[in-house]
């Protein structure tokens, strides 16, 4: 399991140097760079979530999966980001729901670059993905289990882990640490331009990312 975290938290960071790299002359600096903030900023983020853990679990596979489907189809390698996307969404659960609306969106603002061949190529994999998840949510919606499942799921979120799904619970220490880093990210932006400039999956990726975690904070 330590093997599997180290390579997963190696694949993470070629993955940030390959997103780099479509941009910048000198990804290296670029990638080094998020490595230090990775390793030496605060690690209790928004809902104490993480990318890569110190150990490994279903999470990182969800992770690293979907940040390799957007390398993948920043590329225009549709099968590569396919296969990337179905690897995280049956992993992990909140990563199938993440790639569902990430992947949704691009094919609704890139129809006509990606086609039917390539939008199929996305959606596909989410939707076999969400056919092996159905049946948990199948049984949470049985009438003889409601009240079990409503039971599990206050001990779920107020018990076990109330520090990811109750943001009464956060604090603004989070956020002002979450902010620190966008900022930090827009201030290099400005001060260093890329060469190329981002492609409009990119641009989508990454709206629908600001998106998904702007409503998971207020709602």
């Amino acid at each position: 399991l330590g093997l599997a975290n180290a390579v997963s938290a190696v694949l993470y960071v070629v993955c940030i140097f390959a997103i780099a790299a479509r941009c910048y002359r000198a990804p290296i600096v670029v990638t080094a760079i998020v490595v230090l903030l990775l390793i030496f900023s605060p690690q209790s983020a928004i809902g104490m979530s993480k990318n890569v853990h110190g150990y490994f679990e279903p999470s990182t596979i969800g992770a690293v999966g979907l940040l390799a489907a957007f390398v993948f189809l920043a590329a225009g390698r549709y099968w590569g980001a396919a296969l990337s996307i179905f690897v995280a969404a049956l992993f992990h659960l909140n990563y199938m729901v993440w790639a569902a609306v990430i992947f949704g969106a691009v094919v609704i603002f890139n129809w006509r670059r990606l086609g039917l061949r390539g939008s199929a190529l996305l959606l596909v994999p989410v939707v076999l993905a969400a056919a092996y998840h159905l049946p948990f949510f199948a049984a949470s919606w049985a009438p003889d289990q409601r009240a079990a499942y409503n039971e599990a799921s206050r001990i779920l979120h107020d018990v076990y882990m109330p520090g990811q799904s109750r943001p009464l619970t956060w604090g603004w220490e989070p956020f002002v640490r979450f902010g620190s880093i966008l900022a930090a990210g827009i201030v290099a932006w400005l001060a260093v331009r890329p060469e190329r400039r981002p492609s409009r999956v990119i641009l989508t990726l990454l709206g629908a990312i600001a998106a998904i975690v702007a409503a998971g904070m207020f709602f």
